[in-house]
């Protein structure tokens, strides 16, 4: 979990301008309660007993939206960027959980009917995307695309120009790519930068952030300081991360309002320290499903609920534990 910025050093640390610590502190101190309760839960058999497809969506869709929430208003209370690169994948894990209860939700008579995705692109919860998918570029966890996308990918009728840019940077992504967003602005005004010359790419980000807040007006963190039930900041993710996927020269911009300059150094300094070496966050997750046979021996570890570890040999069959959203899946731990 991400430590809570001290009073003693918000007003120095905050990366948000409008932040009021009180209200800071509250939400982040709420949040950081929920999160692992919420995991108590899915571990507790008694509470399980009873419970039904639904209840599961409830509880695991609000431990997602409480933890890519922590991640947004941590980094705008100012805390240290390497905690938010530990904590990353643990949401990543939850949005994958996440979407297996929604699968197993969609096989019940309700929800056949409802036949939900993971993340309604068309809807407000697009935010919640473009968060999940721009700090996995921010963040130096770009090998989790490949996931996320397959999260993005359940159930949206229509592929968002904007994600699959971003997306297509680093992973193999369906042709030809949209050419609309799904929530149109601000984010369309985005797409004439992937195709421009490298040279004009500067001139058109800088344009997006000056525009970005109020192409934003119908987006639910619009005017959120002024008196919603949550502020958590206001930042221009995607531009940050197309300055990152693109290489894009970020001098002309990085002072102004909205761009999450810190992610971008670090990001940067990062990828400099690391030209000769692999960083450890590039390491992709190898994982099998119940009935496949194992693709590396060593010690394994189930997702969801029961949480079981096993060792399995090369070619032996992953077992099924008969998860509450139906086919055990499993991630490798490593040598056992």
């Amino acid at each position: 979990m991400i430590h809570i910025v001290a009073k003693s050093e918000f007003a120095k640390a905050k990366r948000e301008p409008l932040l009021d610590y009180a209200k800071y502190s509250d939400e982040a101190e709420d949040i950081s309660r929920r999160v692992p309760n919420a995991q108590k839960k899915l571990n507790d058999p008694d509470w399980l007993s009873g419970k039904d497809e639904a209840a599961l969506v409830r509880l695991t869709e609000g431990r997602c939206d409480y933890a890519i929430d922590l991640l947004t208003l941590s980094y705008s209370a100012g805390a240290h960027i390497t905690e938010l690169q530990g904590f990353f994948p643990h949401v990543v894990e939850y949005f994958e959980e996440f979407a297996l209860y929604i699968q197993a939700f969609n096989r019940t008579y309700e929800g056949m009917r409802l036949n939900s995705p993971v993340i309604h692109l068309q809807d407000v919860e697009f935010q919640i995307a473009n968060r999940l998918l721009c700090f996995s570029v921010l963040l130096g966890h770009t090998k989790l695309i490949p996931r996320i996308m397959e999260i993005l990918d359940y159930n949206n009728p229509v592929r968002d120009g904007l994600l699959e840019r971003i997306a297509s940077c680093y992973t193999q992504r369906p042709s030809p790519l949209p050419d609309e967003c799904m929530r149109h602005l601000p984010y369309y005004k985005a797409l004439p930068i992937f195709d421009a010359q490298l040279s004009d790419r500067p001139g058109l980000t800088k344009a997006y952030l000056l525009d970005w807040y109020e192409a934003s007006r119908r987006e639910p963190y619009y005017d959120a300081h002024t008196g919603a039930p949550s502020f958590m900041g206001y930042w221009a993710w995607e531009a940050a991360a197309i300055t990152i996927a693109l290489n894009v020269d970020d001098q002309s911009y990085r002072d102004l309002p909205f761009y999450p300059r810190d992610l971008v150094e670090h990001r940067r300094n990062a990828t400099a320290a690391s030209v000769t070496q692999a960083s450890p966050t590039e390491t992709a997750e190898i994982r099998a499903k119940a009935g496949e046979t194992c693709p590396i021996g060593g010690r394994w570890q189930s997702i969801g609920v029961p949480v079981h570890d096993a060792v399995y040999t090369e070619g032996a069959t992953m077992q099924d534990l008969k998860s509450p959203y139906g086919l055990t899946v499993w991630r490798f731990l490593g040598a056992a």
